[in-house]
């Protein structure tokens, strides 16, 4: 800031005016990114109510498809050994645990990117890449293509376990939290449960066609 002689005032100069502009530093010098006050409406904690209690009901169907495809399959194991001629006994058993192998491959990729990224973008591409692999699952002809695309299925599926808590962590006061979560686990804990005996092929199909719905109602 420098005086004006001519005029009387003191004038900010255009450094200090920039700086302004700028978010605070931390003392390593990095820039603070934070909410436009505790009233911002682009936080997610100052969502309405019903807009919050949505959001996590569909990423409790999100989460209770995925559960449901992990075991959804087991009943039908013995049709998909008779269909592709397998005599082989440890397929059949890695046919159904592959999902689960996604499961612990998954989290690995899709938790940072979620932090880089947000919630939305990885979640609709993890639905997008769902609705894929089970549908190619349901054409496959052989039993490596099955078992493939079983494992993508599961790299997709276990976005909704991955994410959920940190979904209600975003929205969620500390007191909210309890209650939000026991709601959302009702997805993965009926997911096994209501697990049907279809035969295979039509198995895959419909948790490609859940997914599909999941996506176009989380657009």
């Amino acid at each position: 800031m420098f005086e004006d002689k001519e005029k009387g005032t003191f004038v900010e100069s255009d450094k200090e005016a920039a700086s302004a502009d700028e978010p605070p530093l931390t003392p390593d010098g990095t820039g603070v990114v934070d909410w436009d006050g505790p009233n911002d409406p682009n936080n997610p904690m100052n969502w309405p109510s019903s807009r919050k209690w949505t959001i996590i009901s569909l990423i409790s169907f999100n989460t209770f498809n995925a559960a449901m495809a992990s075991t959804l399959f087991a009943p039908s194991v013995s049709q998909v050994i008779d269909e592709f001629n397998t005599k082989n006994s440890a397929l059949s058993s890695l046919v159904v645990s592959v999902y689960i192998i996604g499961f612990a491959v998954g989290p690995l990729v899709f938790a940072p990117l979620s932090e880089l990224y947000g919630r939305l973008p990885i979640t609709n591409a993890a639905n997008v890449l769902f609705l894929i692999s089970s549908i190619i699952c349901a054409v496959s002809v052989n039993m490596p293509m099955l078992i493939v695309f079983r494992l993508v299925m599961g790299i997709a599926g276990c976005v909704p376990m991955t994410l959920g808590g940190a979904f209600i962590a975003d929205l969620m006061s500390a007191k909210e939290r309890g209650s939000a979560m026991t709601w959302w686990t009702v997805g993965p804990l009926m997911g096994p449960v209501l697990s049907s005996g279809d035969t295979w092929p039509w198995e895959s199909d419909g948790d490609g066609h859940s997914g599909l719905k999941r996506s176009s109602v989380e657009q």
